[in-house]
């Protein structure tokens, strides 16, 4: 594929982190028309240090992601709905690349703030149990990432609604060729495109070994980091999941005390109520369990 002067993104991913992301990116690096920015989670519209956000790098180095001739390009960095830990992304974007389109995926908020949890025991070596977890800091990503209806909202006072695809993770899991031709007919492009490795799941994480300190080791060794850079995503995953595998914890206790679990039923049936009434759709996979 000739590449040419760099551009900016037609469309991005902006979230929600652990509710289809990185398969969702996977499949849209597969159709023909669609670049998507490597390496994934550019972060771009984030003031912070890297890796959190890249806004210091400048237009430049951005417009340098997308330099193919496929029509449109896109990118997926879920942190750009962790609103108020990181503010201010919406307003970046509008500035920049006002006619952008946006797709959020979200997921049902329990589940996902488990699988969130699990991320920070892989990559962090997080060791306290959930309940502990969520007590001692309510105002993390982690919780911050499940407040979909605020998240939305902040979007909608940049953007219109008709610029913003809202789509629930269960659909993209369990209906998935119905919902990438939603999304492809939101993007414009060829809504009939298909291949067999749309069947293919991504970055899920009942199947990633949660490493001790042995197997964080291994994983961030600079043997497996020149893996990441020369293997294909799917092959090194594999690799070093395997690596990790002997030198790993067992799963970490995820039960909620049910003053806990209340609370949150109560915080989030509000948060899913507001994207509800924001986006217009009824959105029935998103019931706390």
């Amino acid at each position: 594929m000739k590449k040419r002067a760099g551009r900016l993104p037609d469309f991005i991913i902006i979230g929600a982190a652990k509710a289809g992301t990185t398969s969702l990116d996977f499949y849209l690096s597969l159709h023909p028309e669609i670049q998507m920015a490597r390496p994934k989670e550019p972060r771009f519209f984030i003031d912070a240090d890297e890796p959190m956000g890249r806004w210091r790098r400048g237009i430049d180095w951005y417009k340098n992601l997308y330099r193919s001739e496929k029509r449109i390009c896109g990118e997926a960095s879920p942190a750009y709905s962790h609103w108020p830990a990181l503010p201010e992304v919406p307003e970046r974007m509008a500035r920049l690349i006002p006619q952008v389109k946006l797709i959020y995926l979200v997921r049902e908020p329990m589940s996902r703030i488990k699988s969130h949890y699990l991320m920070h025991c892989r990559q962090y070596g997080t060791r306290r149990p959930l309940a502990e977890f969520l007590r001692e800091d309510q105002k993390s990503h982690c919780v911050l990432a499940s407040n979909y209806g605020s998240q939305l909202r902040r979007y909608l006072d940049w953007f219109p609604l008709d610029q913003i695809l809202v789509m629930e993770s269960k659909q993209l899991d369990q209906n998935r060729s119905p919902a990438l031709q939603e999304v492809f007919r939101f993007l414009g492009v060829a809504p009939g495109f298909s291949t067999h490795l749309f069947f293919h799941r991504r970055n899920v994480s009942r199947q990633q070994p949660i490493p001790n300190e042995l197997g964080r080791r291994l994983r961030d060794s600079k043997i497996m980091l020149m893996a990441r850079k020369v293997l294909p995503s799917p092959i090194y995953y594999h690799l070093r999941n395997a690596i990790v595998f002997p030198f790993r914890h067992p799963p970490p206790t995820m039960d909620l005390p049910e003053d806990l679990s209340l609370a949150f039923q109560a915080h989030w049936t509000y948060e899913m109520n507001l994207l509800r009434s924001l986006c217009g759709k009824p959105l029935p996979s998103l019931e706390y369990v």
